[in-house]
């Protein structure tokens, strides 16, 4: 919605950030004003959005399209809108995304952006007449295996997508959202109504998990019914065996005995493989990391080597977006010999249907020679009866990294978990995901290590509180963020 000229106008807009993109193709741009026009009707006001600089607009606008821009913070509206009215002359201004935060990313700071010069930033393009959309207004976030990532490098986005928001993630008021209240209240009537309430939040305390099995025990488990393995020469990427997110399992037999050691390359994988022969971990091959894509290996005729690989999320900005494929894309050689006819898996831990004797189960995941990895495995626990289930937070601060499932008649995917990583540890749970007056399974995927070397240590917690912004250092965390405010390069990443 734009106010110009006194009048509330509806806009729609057609593309997000395309001069951004590398291709600047005049001709697709022109397809989407037509599909709209054709869909909305010749009366609808079209725009787009690009980054406050005269290079993004050049291929990001369009004739017969409105071109607005995005920024964040700052206190000088004349020179932030120069590129918007350099493209249009005429018109209202429009921030189509005013960043009131900032992304995050694993293994970085929690950002924030004070409210104080949120606020301020905000009073100054009002007085100069702007419209303002806020980006983001509210938190969200990315359950399953929604999470972005940028590039480059490739830096996935954690699950929580709280981005220091005026409302959280779990959409409750902060005193950012009172002040930027405040500061619009100055220039447009504030509704007459009492500021809602922010929701409940639940400690449930403690939950006990079992192990139920390794990835290779629960295989046919943890894909759909008679989803048989697809067989080839080489490695596939996981789209082109219908595979989109989450997780693959890529197997081969050896041919032949390897008994010096020998270097296993996996210069193609897409993000993170967990190497195993004969489900015993032998270490971890990661994307982009040139000390991480190989490993010293010995193995026989006959034994099995599997390599789980972890989708860590899609490139969603920039041109990195076509460079999506994931799993193992390039071969996967020993030595100097090529692998070939491996058989690759779907793995989904969200089809996981925990059963009666997962609860009571006894066994152990294998562990790599220097203890530092064990085979990525389940893990179930179940909550206490809820009578009336309220929002909550997983704490899953002695595990290492994963995903987790609640599942009661329903699959719900939270999301992944990567505490000794951080910036985030605790994980949301909203109460739609929790039924009442029924057993709710908590389902562990863990693919490095589990605290349940003794069953003592092996549990998840639920809290009353988030905890995004902290960072990994032994058993502690110590809370940390960054500042991203006046002069941030707010598109170096999106």
């Amino acid at each position: 919605m734009i106010i110009y000229d006194d009048i509330l106008w509806s806009a729609f807009q057609i593309e997000n950030e395309y001069g951004s993109y590398f291709a600047c193709d005049y001709d697709y741009l022109r397809y989407l004003r037509e599909k709209a026009l054709a869909y909305l009707g010749q009366e609808v006001i079209l725009i787009t959005t690009d980054g406050s600089g005269d290079g993004y607009l050049k291929c990001g606008n369009l004739e017969g399209v409105y071109a607005t821009v995005d920024f964040g913070v700052t206190m000088d509206p004349k020179k932030a809108f120069q590129p918007q009215r350099d493209w249009e002359p005429k018109g209202p201004l429009v921030n189509s995304e005013f960043y009131t935060g900032w992304l995050d990313h694993w293994g970085f700071k929690h950002s924030t952006t004070g409210l104080d010069i949120v606020a301020k930033s905000l009073d100054v393009l009002l007085a100069y007449g702007a419209n303002i959309n806020m980006y983001m207004f509210e938190g969200g976030t990315n359950f399953g295996y929604w999470n972005g990532a940028n590039y480059p490098a490739f830096l996935p986005v954690p699950t929580s997508y709280d981005y220091d928001g005026p409302l959280t993630e779990a959409g409750d008021v902060t005193d950012k959202y009172l002040a930027l209240r405040q500061v619009i209240s100055k220039y447009v009537k504030t509704p007459p109504m009492p500021i809602p309430a922010n929701t409940p939040k639940m400690a449930y305390g403690k939950i006990e998990m079992k192990f139920a099995g390794t990835v290779q025990d629960l295989l046919d488990k943890l894909r759909k019914p008679n989803q048989k393995p697809v067989t080839a020469t080489y490695p596939v990427y996981m789209q082109a065996f219908g595979q989109y997110q989450g997780y693959a399992l890529y197997r081969h037999i050896f041919k032949q005995d390897y008994s010096t050691a020998q270097n296993l390359s996996v210069v193609g994988i897409r993000d993170r493989g967990y190497v195993m022969i004969d489900q015993v971990p032998a270490g971890l091959v990661i994307r982009e990391r040139i000390h991480n894509l190989s490993l010293s290996i010995t193995a026989k005729k006959g034994q099995t080597l599997d390599i789980l690989v972890e989708n860590q999320g899609h490139i969603n900005f920039g041109s990195g977006i076509n460079n999506n494929t994931k799993g193992i894309i390039h071969n996967v050689t020993i030595g100097t010999t090529i692998l070939t006819d491996w058989e690759m898996y779907p793995v989904s831990p969200e089809l996981y249907v925990p059963s009666a004797d997962t609860v009571k189960s006894t066994g152990t995941p294998y562990y790599s020679k220097d203890g530092r990895f064990m085979s990525p495995s389940i893990y179930v626990g179940q909550m206490p009866t809820l009578t009336d289930p309220q929002d909550t937070y997983l704490d899953p601060t002695t595990w290492s990294k994963g995903q987790t499932i609640i599942r009661s008649n329903t699959a719900y995917n939270i999301g992944r978990y990567w505490p000794i990583a951080g910036p985030q540890i605790r994980l949301f749970v909203p109460k739609p995901y929790l039924a009442p007056n029924t057993v709710n399974n908590v389902i562990m995927f863990e693919l490095e290590m589990a605290p349940c070397k003794t069953q003592t240590g092996c549990t998840v917690e639920f809290k009353d509180k988030p905890l995004i912004n902290a960072t990994a250092h032994g058993p502690y965390h110590k809370y940390m963020s960054q500042e991203i405010g006046y002069k941030y390069n707010w598109h170096s990443f999106h």
